[in-house]
Formats: structure tokens, C-alpha cells, sequence
């Protein structure tokens, strides 16, 4: 019966530490990314197509940070502006057949926030991510799959380096 109390008080011991060290999850505190402030929210997502994944996956994490999304200008706030979008790839190595063996795939876009007068609240930046997979020749659908899946997450990346690059500027 000791062991197993002092395994549970050693546990109740480390979560009051980091408890009191201020550790926490990134991304679980609205209060540290400073977007759902007033003069913030709404915010208007402008440069980018609707239902897209990018755009969908950048709503997402302005609504889990506590952002409102804001359809119309009128409404908005703050606009962010996403433009310069770009994708690439390229082929990284070849096998001695001449067969594509590796990719590398690459996604770039500019971003700047304007509150709703038009003054810039975060000047344009840019971020480039990139990114190699192994090309499945036998499987030639799952490949096109991989190449998609690789896309996603680096547009995930994008969104992540996004709002704590807002966060950053905003506190």
C-alpha cells in the first residue's frame, strides 16, 4: 500500500510544480495570442478562396485562440491578408533508372493584419515551408494521396507559425 501512496503523491507533486511554474500547452491559453481582444475581433480573412484547406484550417485556430471570423467588411475589425500564395514542387534525387525517387514540396505566402481603418496593425511576412517525401511509384495513387497529405501539413505548419506570429506582435 506505501508504494502506491507515494507514487500518487509524487504525481500530485509534479503537477503542482508545473502548476506553479506557469507551464502550459501551447496554444491552450485565448489569453496569451491577444485575439480576442475587442479591437481585433472580428476578424476578416481576405487573399484566400473559400473552403479551401489553408482557409479552413486558418479559421479554426483563430476561433480556438478566442477570434471571432467576420464575413463581411463592414463587420470586421481587423482584416488579415494573405497573398503571394505559392506551391511547388521539385524533384530531389533519381534512381540509376532515371525514376524520381524523392520530392521536395514547397509552400510560401505573405500575411499582414490592417485593423478597419486601414492602419497596419502587422506588416507584411512571409513564410516558406518545405518539405521532402519518398515518391511510391508502384503505388501511383497513393502517391498523389502522400503528396496531398504532405501539403496539409505544411499548410497546418503555416497556420500554426501565423497566429503565433500574431500573437507575438500583439501582446
Amino acid at each position: 500500500m506505501e508504494p502506491k501512496r507515494a507514487v500518487r503523491n509524487l504525481i500530485l507533486l509534479t503537477g503542482l510544480l508545473l502548476h506553479g511554474c506557469g507551464f502550459q500547452l501551447r496554444g491552450s491559453s485565448e489569453s496569451e495570442t491577444g485575439l480576442s481582444s475587442s479591437r481585433l475581433s472580428p476578424i476578416q480573412i481576405l487573399g484566400l478562396e473559400d473552403h479551401t484547406f489553408l482557409r479552413r484550417e486558418l479559421e479554426n485556430r483563430l476561433i480556438n485562440a478566442g477570434a471571432e471570423i467576420g464575413g463581411n467588411t463592414a463587420a470586421a475589425a481587423s482584416r488579415l491578408r494573405i497573398s503571394d500564395q505559392h506551391s511547388d514542387r521539385r524533384t530531389l534525387t533519381v534512381d540509376n533508372a532515371g525514376k524520381v525517387v524523392d520530392y521536395e514540396l514547397s509552400e510560401s505566402l505573405s500575411f499582414a493584419l490592417v485593423d478597419s481603418t486601414g492602419n497596419e496593425l502587422l506588416s507584411s511576412q512571409t513564410i516558406t515551408l518545405t518539405q521532402t517525401y519518398r515518391s511510391q511509384e508502384i503505388r501511383l495513387l497513393g502517391s498523389e494521396h502522400e503528396e496531398q497529405a504532405v501539403r496539409e501539413e505544411l499548410w497546418r505548419r503555416i497556420s500554426d507559425r501565423i497566429l503565433r506570429r500574431l500573437s507575438a506582435q500583439l501582446r
